[in-house]
Formats: C-alpha cells, structure tokens, sequence
C-alpha cells in the first residue's frame, strides 16, 4: 500500500527492521517513519484532512494554543491553505510551506 519494497534501502537518518532472511518486518525507525507518514497522509482525501485538521486546532485551542506551524503533514497543509483552510481554523492561527515537491 504504501510502497516499501523488500530491497528498498533504507533512508538516511532511519531504518525499515528486517528480519534475519532479510524481509521487512513493518518497524519503521526515525526518518524512514516521515515517508511512510507522508505517503498514507496523501491517500486522504480532501474531507477527511480538513475534519482531521478541525479536531486537531479544536484540541489546541482547548490547551491554549492559538498558532500552529506545520511544516511535514501534507493533508493538514492541504486543509489549511485556500478557502478550505479558512473553515477549518476559525479559532486559531495556521502557518505551513508549500512543499518542494509539489
């Protein structure tokens, strides 16, 4: 689903856990978790970002946060730009990139 082949090496700064044949066991260590992370984010579709974002400002307004800085989760840097960004930060305050890759 997410793309992680059996010979695929692992990134700098994490590792995908092997077993002793060499197959993956699905532990994903340090910067390696980032990729997996950001492919399955991408799979989200457009409603399900911007209900997601809502519940995570919701919750950060409650602790007192008021500013966000986002700066790696794709689908919450979807939400939170254009007109859909504005319906999901009513009560708090959103900053994030635009990707490189995009």
């Amino acid at each position: 689903m997410l793309g992680v082949k059996e010979d695929e090496p692992d990134p700098v700064g994490g590792r995908y856990v092997r077993a002793a044949d060499g197959t993956l066991t699905g532990l994903v260590l340090g910067f390696a978790r980032f990729r997996l992370h950001r492919r399955l984010s991408e799979l989200a579709t457009e409603a399900t970002a911007l209900q997601e974002t809502r519940r995570f400002l919701s919750q950060a307004v409650r602790f007192g946060i008021t500013s966000v800085q986002n700066m790696s989760i794709p689908p919450l840097s979807r939400a939170l730009s254009g007109a859909a960004g504005e319906r999901a930060r009513a009560d708090s305050r959103a900053r994030h990139p635009v990707p490189a890759d995009r």
